[in-house]
């Protein structure tokens, strides 16, 4: 079992999201750990209104705080089960905890 991060910055109904979305899901049906890292207009798929809560489950969601902030939103704005981090978080998690990093970009 691998542990895999997918970094994801397109906008949720694009198709480079969609296709993330759906390789994380194949991974989890695999059997491995997977993690989706939302960045840049990523971050909007964190949102509650945005993201059904079926949609990739059990993936762990992870958002980058500051893209957050930057368009306008806050932790409170986010669905359930969604962990914000900053850069530093994010490069220390790259490096420590996965077999693999993959960009949806």
């Amino acid at each position: 079992m691998k542990k895999v991060l997918c970094l994801v910055s397109s906008p949720p109904g694009s198709a480079q999201a969609q296709r993330a979305f759906a390789l994380a899901e194949e991974w989890v049906k695999q059997g491995h750990s997977v993690q989706i890292c939302l960045l840049q207009d990523g971050v909007y798929a964190a949102l509650q209104s945005k993201v059904q809560d079926d949609t990739v489950s059990p993936v762990q969601w992870l958002v980058l705080g500051d893209d957050l902030k930057l368009r306008g939103f806050a932790a409170e704005d986010l669905r359930s089960g969604v962990t914000t981090l900053d850069h530093a978080g994010l490069v220390q998690m790259m490096l420590e905890n996965f077999d693999q990093v993959l960009g949806a970009f």
